[in-house]
């Protein structure tokens, strides 16, 4: 094996430690550029690169199927993103639908379109945690029984953050 040779396709022939290492080394900025010019922003762009390199290790490609090592990166980058953002596209849509099963059981009444609108936004707002337990509640129709035994809370505790996430709407 020649030391010239790429290292992607050096990995692929020979998956070690050290190979993936010096993949890294050598990639690793151009994969996390590229993913911030499709990203757009430097959180996501991380996140993309941690999981391009993630999937090499879990799911390695023929080395013989590998023309060009930018290219396999660049791949990857962009059906990373187009994941993220389906994946983003429909958390949205499953959150427009609880608010609306929200504010038809009560807590959005018979509001205006605007004011149901500033409901969604403000529930989109929530700290992750509340906003899961009002679509868990509201989105999917699950008892504070089994929000409990899902999340892995008291049931008493269930009934108390959905009570916050209210109060806060």
């Amino acid at each position: 094996m020649s030391s010239r040779e790429d290292p992607l396709r050096q990995y692929l022939k020979s998956p070690t430690r050290k190979t993936l290492a010096r993949v890294a080394r050598v990639y690793h900025e151009w994969v996390w550029n590229c993913a911030l010019r499709v990203t757009g922003n430097e959180e996501d762009a991380s996140d993309v690169c941690q999981d391009v390199f993630l999937d090499l290790l879990l799911h390695p490609p023929r080395a013989e199927d590998l023309r060009s090592a930018r290219g396999y990166f660049a791949w990857r980058v962009v059906g990373r993103v187009q994941r993220m953002r389906r994946g983003e596209a429909r958390r949205e849509a499953r959150e427009a639908r609880a608010i609306e099963r929200a504010m038809d059981s009560g807590i959005g009444g018979d509001l205006p379109i605007e004011e149901r609108e500033a409901v969604r936004d403000a529930v989109a707002r929530l700290p992750d945690d509340l906003r899961a337990l009002i679509e868990l509640h509201y989105g999917v129709g699950l008892t504070h029984q089994e929000i409990a035994e899902a999340v892995g809370i008291p049931e008493r505790s269930v009934k108390h953050r959905l009570q916050q996430a209210r109060d806060r709407l």
